[in-house]
This record gives C-alpha cells, sequence and structure tokens, in this order.
C-alpha cells in the first residue's frame, strides 16, 4: 500500500468523478490536511470507528454512514429532550412561564442548557418553542455536531480498503498510513 500521501493524491480524482452512489464527493483539503497532519489520531479514530460499528474487525461504507446518523441522532434528541423536559403541561410547547418554573428546580448547569436552547429554538421570538421549532432546532444541532468536513474525514476511511471487499479493517488503515 503506498504512503498515505500518495495514496490520497491518488484518490482525489476518483472522489470527484460522480457516480451513482458518490454523487459529487470530494475531499476538501481540509480533511486531508487532518489525516496527514495526525495520522496517529486518524487512526486511533478510525479504530474506535470500526471496533463501534464493524463487523468481525471490519466496516463498510454503509456502517459509516450509520455511524455518522447515530452521531446526529444524538445531538438532535438531546438538545429536543432539554426543551421537552420543560414542557410541563405536555402540550408541545413550552412557554416562558414553563421555562421559569422549570429553571427553578433544576441545576445551575441544566438551566444554562435549558436558556441556551430556549432562546435559540425560539425561531420567531415570541417567547414559545413549538415542536416544529424543537424539531428545526434539533436537526440544526444534528448538522452541528458532524460538520461536512468530518462527514468527509469519516468516510475517507473507505479509501484504505486495499484488497477492494467493501470492508476496511484496523490493519488496512494501518498499513495505508505507514504505520
Amino acid at each position: 500500500m503506498p504512503a498515505l500521501p500518495t495514496l490520497i493524491a491518488a484518490l482525489l480524482p476518483a472522489f470527484t468523478i460522480p457516480t451513482a452512489d458518490l454523487v459529487a464527493f470530494t475531499i476538501p483539503e481540509t480533511a486531508v490536511r487532518q489525516v496527514m497532519d495526525d495520522p496517529q489520531k486518524y487512526f486511533e479514530d478510525m479504530t474506535d470507528l470500526i471496533a463501534a460499528y464493524g463487523i468481525d474487525g471490519a466496516i463498510t461504507a454503509e456502517q459509516v454512514d450509520a455511524s455518522i446518523a447515530l452521531e446526529q441522532a444524538t445531538s438532535r434528541s438531546y438538545v429536543m429532550s432539554v426543551l421537552a423536559d420543560g414542557d410541563l403541561n405536555l402540550d408541545g410547547v413550552l412557554t416562558g412561564d414553563e421555562l421559569r418554573r422549570t429553571k427553578a428546580a433544576i441545576s445551575a448547569s441544566a438551566r444554562a442548557r435549558l436558556v441556551r436552547n430556549f432562546s435559540q429554538a425560539d425561531a420567531d421570538g415570541d417567547g414559545k418553542v413549538t415542536a416544529s421549532e424543537a424539531t428545526a432546532f434539533g436537526l440544526l444541532a444534528a448538522d452541528k455536531a458532524v460538520s461536512p468536513t468530518e462527514i468527509k474525514t469519516t468516510k475517507l476511511v473507505m479509501a484504505f480498503d486495499a484488497n477492494e471487499d467493501g470492508k476496511v479493517t484496523i490493519k488496512e488503515v494501518r498499513e495505508g498510513l505507514s504505520f
């Protein structure tokens, strides 16, 4: 397997060609730089990814996508649950009065999160967070949890599939990074 800079340079053209499964996927320079600047960290991150989401010591592109989706879902559900916890009458709307009553009963750090999330989620500024505003805020949190560069850097692991079997092992990543 070629050294990492050679591998990435060779792959860049392949990733910029639109395909049925990968429309206009490009490896951003920031993703390449992130891997090249600290290959050990990338290796550790990919080892964790393979261990957590792979099967039998290997990971597929579908499993990589599932890991990203789960991280986004976790962030989305977290911010939405913070808001839902304050909806004392369960009507699907968190009002300023419910916010004040909830703040009095929770810890300082939870109060800070609730107030911050409330102010950011109240898109129309009417002093209430509706279910649709909470959902929109949750989706925004999911997008922030995993940046487009992080997604592409994570998906870059599939470039280490040396035997082209559709799976990447820790050994393939190690060899691709020339460890």
